[in-house]
């Protein structure tokens, strides 16, 4: 809570940097970081408990693209289907009104199909050559 209002990031920049955010945007890699290792922690942090308690296989924070129209910072949280099926939902968390539904499936080791719904719309065939 802060006075007057700030956006969440500008909050999670005092406590954890205990400065405003820089303009640069190094800054919100480094609060990613931070907030993914106090929520997701290997032993079991706040996301670990909150997907249990949820049924899913994932929830996550990552960094995105630069022209992502997802936004700089994306939430997924994902569910595993099948040995060959995995569903997920992506959400800008700075553009709230932008959100992804993913659809990823193995058809062989080698062909994988990913079909998105919602910002864009698409189909897409990934072959997978791998050089050992």
């Amino acid at each position: 809570v802060s006075e007057p209002n700030v956006p969440d990031s500008e909050k999670l920049s005092w406590v954890v940097l205990g400065r405003p955010l820089g303009a640069g945007g190094v800054d919100s890699a480094l609060l990613l970081t931070a907030a993914g290792s106090i929520f997701g922690s290997s032993s079991g942090g706040i996301t670990q408990q909150l997907s249990d308690a949820l049924g899913v296989d994932e929830i996550s924070f990552r960094q995105g693209e630069t022209g992502n129209p997802l936004g700089s910072q994306i939430g997924t949280i994902g569910k595993r289907l099948s040995s060959r099926a995995y569903i997920s939902y992506e959400r800008g968390l700075t553009n709230t009104t932008a959100g992804v539904t993913k659809l990823t499936y193995s058809l062989t080791p080698k062909i994988t199909v990913v079909t998105q719904a919602g910002l864009d719309s698409a189909v897409d065939m990934f072959y997978t050559f791998r050089f050992d």
